[in-house]
């Protein structure tokens, strides 16, 4: 049996499925939820930085390294946790296929050791998923493989001294995701993070409701712990986009995660030729992401601004807003707070709404 994350309500609104929460990691760290992780944090970064995501890509030349002694993956790991925080190690596995069973056995190991008071268990490409045809899709007996693997890495896992995992969970359809949590629930896991792989939820609403609501059947969602993670937007070509990755915090989401996975294609006008990189800037007072080119938003902002530096600014906007948010859970109406916010349409609090009631329906 795996350890546990303590999970307690301190408040709830009354619409929109958010709860403030008290989780406790085993050895007694508290912190409260709803909050944005931060990826590869640093102690010197600002004390509200209580969820610390480190994620690696793990390919068949990383089982390699690891097979023969060469690989620093442990030290690099563990070189970025932080005190006081959940450190959180997420192993995104780069493979088309399940790897040997010794190749698993070899990854459950190094993700027992490289995790701190929590194993994640690991991310995998939708590839992995789906059968090989023209028109790949979800295939039972692929499907059955990787549940499989997960079921090997948590044995390996609880062979150690009990440290809490939380098992991950893929935005798929509604057949297969519960497959995979009935797979956990055997083997008393109750704690749950959500690949969305770059989806959408407010445009995959039902597969959301589908995973929300089998957890709600097996374990009331205000006990339970929910991190969600490679979280999508809507991609259109225009200067505002709704930030429905971040409106994940009000769908029953205790940490919102970061995007390690990659989404298809550069954003840009199709047909132009060569497209300019386009980037992306959150904005608190919109709920909105304002799309642009990396030079107009290094003016706006005050200073040039890489890729991943603007990808690291932005999450820390995520973070003072759910910073903002929290104590407002119980106190104030949720929705008429966030539907002052213009890119917040009635479409998208319908949704959210929607979601909020899988938790009445158990």
């Amino acid at each position: 049996m795996p350890g546990r994350l303590s999970v307690r309500e301190q408040a709830r609104d009354d619409e929109l499925g958010i709860i403030r929460k008290s989780i406790t990691l085993p050895g007694g760290f508290n912190f409260e939820s709803p909050c944005r992780s931060v990826a590869r944090a640093s102690e010197s970064d600002p004390t509200g930085v209580k969820v610390n995501e480190i994620p690696k890509k793990i390919t068949g030349e990383t089982i390699a390294s690891l097979e023969i002694g060469t690989s620093t993956l442990l030290r690099d790991i563990r070189s970025k946790f932080i005190p006081n925080a959940l450190n959180l190690s997420i192993f995104d596995l780069k493979f088309d296929d399940v790897p040997q069973p010794t190749a698993v056995r070899t990854i459950s190991q190094y993700l027992y050791s490289a995790s701190d008071k929590v194993v994640t268990l690991p991310t995998v490409k939708s590839a992995l998923l789906k059968d090989k045809g023209k028109y790949p899709k979800l295939s039972d007996s692929r499907f059955a493989s990787y549940i499989k693997m997960m079921n090997t890495v948590i044995d390996q896992v609880e062979a150690g001294n009990g440290k809490a995992i939380i098992g991950m969970v893929p935005l798929v359809a509604p057949k297969f995701s519960r497959q995979i949590l009935a797979a956990y629930f055997d083997k008393g896991i109750e704690s749950f993070a959500i690949d969305a792989g770059t989806k959408d939820i407010i445009i995959n609403e039902p597969e959301f409701r589908v995973i929300l609501s089998e957890i709600a059947n097996h374990h009331p969602l205000h006990d339970t712990f929910i991190y969600a993670c490679n979280l999508g937007y809507p991609l259109f070509q225009k200067q505002y986009t709704r930030a429905d990755d971040f409106l994940s915090l009000f769908a029953y989401v205790d940490v919102l995660g970061g995007t390690f996975k990659t989404r298809g294609g550069p954003m840009g006008n199709r047909g132009s030729g060569t497209v300019e990189p386009r980037a992306k800037l959150f904005l608190r007072e919109r709920y909105a992401y304002e799309i642009s080119t990396y030079e107009k938003i290094g003016q706006r902002i005050g200073r040039r601004v890489t890729p991943q530096q603007l990808a690291n600014h932005n999450q820390r906007l995520h973070l003072q807003e759910a910073d903002t948010v929290r104590p407002l859970i119980g106190e104030k109406s949720i929705r008429r707070y966030i539907i002052e916010k213009p890119s917040v349409d009635d479409h998208s609090i319908r949704s959210l709404m929607s979601i909020a009631r899988v938790a009445g329906s158990h």
